[in-house]
């Protein structure tokens, strides 16, 4: 399934979504765009995703731009991980929340836990309900509160402050991820079926388990992740048991639900996965009169020979970000060239403007820019307009594309009138 087929069933069967795009407010955060975690070698059948990947050939051909993620990556490794996690207003938790992996607030009283939910430090926005701004968000404090709650591992064994991030850092992306392969099912079932699902059904059953042990989506969700950081662990020297053992002790820290996971091991998707599996198809309307119930043996045998209906879908690649909230704590610490930012649409407008660069063709995740005037090579760019790119990497591309121009200069360029 493709981003195109998200379109088409958005087109065909328009009461299955929703629009929540408004209750966005992206002027208040800088949006950095960042990879997939992983290696690709290292990918599941489960995560087994169908992406168009960018031409090798097109980009031999261009210069490689500055990765402000990695930038901020390098500077988290760096940072003080006692840095607090500020407070969530209300209004940032109607916007992010309220939906399956969407972001939560401290759980209150008995529901809290000695260590931090997931849901707090990074979230996932379906495209059930954000058509332009659905993806995977981390939040830079989310990583530095897993590298806080893990370090007794990590100091045990002596893990270097990078590979502490990239631990985390996979952590928090594969359990959003499944939250995304979730919706991924549910929309199968709706294309089926003709039956709204994720939005009437899925979600409803979510929040009412939410924070309970019958919220098979969460210990699905961290099952997944901590599995998948252990299949990928190239390059990070830790053991492997030893990490296991480090991730189940912080998930029995968390809230019910997510606590579960803990218990789980590598077959979880024959166990946790197919409760998950049967609890959402039995929202299916028709779902008594077409399915008896059957033992759990049965249901195994039918959902291993149904195959994967949790693939994701092949863009979620491209729809990875960084979320830094403006005024934050964090973002005052920020380089400044990471701290000030200009949305993607306003930058190629300036190039554009400023003559110095002109858009060719869609890539993969990016889209291939050239120089005005000709001469030079094919320069990517990433490609969603609502996300930001700081200066030191619009400083980069500029150059890359022959402009002789300072960041201050583009950035204060005002086209001249026709009159």
């Amino acid at each position: 399934m493709a981003i195109h087929h998200i379109e088409n069933l958005r087109r065909e069967f328009p009461n299955h979504f929703e629009d929540r795009d408004e209750s966005i407010f992206p002027d208040d955060y800088i949006v950095i765009p960042t990879d997939e975690p992983n290696p690709p070698r290292g990918r599941s059948r489960v995560e087994d995703i169908d992406e168009e990947e960018v031409d090798d050939e097109e980009l031999s051909a261009g210069v490689a731009v500055p990765d402000p993620a990695e930038s901020l990556e390098d500077w988290l490794a760096e940072y003080d991980v006692d840095v607090p996690l500020e407070p969530l207003s209300e209004k940032e938790l109607e916007a992010f929340g309220g939906h399956p992996g969407g972001l939560i607030n401290d759980p209150p009283g008995g529901q809290a836990g000695a260590t931090t939910v997931i849901d707090r430090l990074a979230f996932y926005l379906p495209f059930h309900s954000y058509r332009n701004w659905w993806g995977i968000y981390i939040l830079p404090e989310g990583i530095l509160t897993v590298r806080r709650e893990l370090m007794p591992f990590f100091k045990a064994h002596g893990i270097g402050n990078k590979d502490q991030v990239r631990i985390a850092k996979r952590l928090l992306y594969h359990h959003e991820y499944y939250h995304h392969a979730v919706e991924s099912f549910g929309t199968r079932l709706e294309a089926i079926t003709s039956v709204p699902m994720y939005v009437s059904a899925f979600t409803p059953r979510y929040c009412t388990t939410q924070l309970t042990p019958a919220c098979y989506e969460e210990t699905c969700a961290n099952s997944y992740a901590r599995e998948r950081v252990l299949s990928t662990l190239q390059g990070i020297s830790a053991p492997r048991q030893g990490l296991r053992d480090a991730i189940n002790l912080w998930f029995e820290g968390q809230p019910p639900g997510y606590r579960e996971a803990s218990m789980t091991t590598s077959a979880w998707k024959y166990e946790s996965r197919i409760k998950l599996y049967e609890d959402y198809l039995n929202l299916w309307p028709c779902a008594a009169f077409y399915r008896p119930p059957m033992p759990h043996s049965a249901s195994q045998v039918a959902w291993a020979a149904a195959g994967y209906f949790d693939r994701g879908i092949g863009d979620i690649r491209s729809r990875i970000s960084y979320l830094v909230k403006k005024g934050s704590h964090l973002h005052s610490r920020l380089p400044v060239d990471a701290r000030t930012c200009l949305k993607l649409r306003s930058f190629k407008q300036k190039l554009q403007n400023c003559g110095i660069g002109r858009f060719v063709r869609e890539g993969g995740n990016h889209e291939l820019w050239a120089p005005c005037n000709g001469e030079g090579r094919i320069v990517p760019i990433p490609r969603h307009d609502g996300r930001d790119l700081p200066t030191g990497t619009m400083r980069a591309i500029l150059k890359q594309l022959g402009s002789n121009m300072s960041i201050e200069e583009f950035l204060t360029f005002q086209p001249r009138s026709n009159q």
